[in-house]
């Protein structure tokens, strides 16, 4: 086991730099750090990811409507995030449509209180990525289809129904507000988790971390996803908020960093197992999404 502890240290410092010696023991060891925590929020990032798409179809969608006494016969979900529950709830449409965002909003809630209780910083930075990806799974969601209100979105489905535009402008400044917090919020959140794990940063290892992981990284994962999916013909504005917005929170982040921090020690069994066990998840989900659930599953009549 310490073997393979030193394999993923070599390689990490083997990929920061070439030339060993014109490095300072400080930044190698924030770099090596760097890639360890990139390597594990990586595939952990994009299980939570397709995990809040469960819980919006599944828990928002089919459960709903099977406790208002509807169907749930089935369900999908694409690689890319996208998906969609065959269920239905005569007399409550509006409230199945709903159920997504309201599922996500409470499960990612539920997962960011629970992360500030937990003490390991990788078992709180797995929560925080669940969280993260729940609340701006759901949020950005209802937002964008209440300022464009077109099928097939869900809540622009409802406005169409309900033609109440008091409702409409609601609905966007309400999950507009709720958009930016989660955003703002979730993003700091994970920040100070890589900083517990990191250590101190000085200021130009703190704009690298920032910049790199949470402006560009974040801000390129917005364009995944193809929004006229959901909403009809509006192009990649929501791809451009998104990425934009990630892009203005790095200097915020820069500029919060605690001068005055030890690292937390995460053994080199913890980082190998849960580094190994994320990309396993991964891959494993991948191979269940492209031979199985992007098909759809079904158990009703249909």
């Amino acid at each position: 086991m310490r073997g393979r502890s030193r394999a993923w240290r070599g390689l990490a410092s083997t990929a920061v730099c070439m030339y060993p010696n014109q490095v300072s023991p400080s930044t190698r060891t924030f770099c090596c750090r760097l890639l360890l925590c990139g390597g594990f929020a990586g595939p952990a990032g994009y299980v939570a990811y397709i995990s809040a798409v469960a819980i919006h179809e599944l828990l928002g969608h089919g459960v709903t409507a099977w406790l208002l006494g509807g169907t749930f016969e089935g369900f999908a979900l694409m690689p890319d995030g996208m998906g969609w529950a065959a269920s239905s709830a005569p007399g409550h449409e509006n409230i199945v449509l709903a159920g997504d965002v309201v599922a996500g909003v409470l499960f990612g809630t539920v997962l960011l209180w629970l992360a500030f209780r937990l003490v390991h910083p990788l078992a709180r930075m797995t929560c925080l990525l669940f969280a993260f990806c729940s609340l701006v799974d759901a949020t950005p969601y209802a937002f964008w289809n209440s300022v464009f209100p077109r099928p097939p979105g869900d809540f622009g489905r409802i406005l169409l129904d309900l033609q109440l535009e008091w409702v409409r402008w609601t609905f966007v400044v309400a999950f507009g507000s709720a958009y930016l917090a989660a955003t703002v919020g979730c993003n700091i959140a994970i920040f100070r988790c890589f900083e517990s794990i990191l250590g101190r940063l000085t200021k130009l290892q703190a704009i690298v971390l920032a910049w790199a992981f949470f402006g560009l990284v974040e801000g390129i994962a917005w364009f995944g996803f193809d929004w006229n999916q959901v909403i009809q013909d509006v192009g990649r504005l929501p791809q451009f908020v998104g990425a934009g917005l990630q892009l203005a929170i790095a200097p915020v982040l820069v500029a919060i960093r605690k001068k005055e921090l030890d690292a937390v020690k995460v053994s080199s069994r913890c980082w190998t197992v849960s580094i190994a066990s994320a990309w396993l998840a991964a891959g494993l989900l991948v191979v269940v999404l492209l031979f199985w659930l992007q098909h759809g599953v079904y158990w009703g009549d249909g």
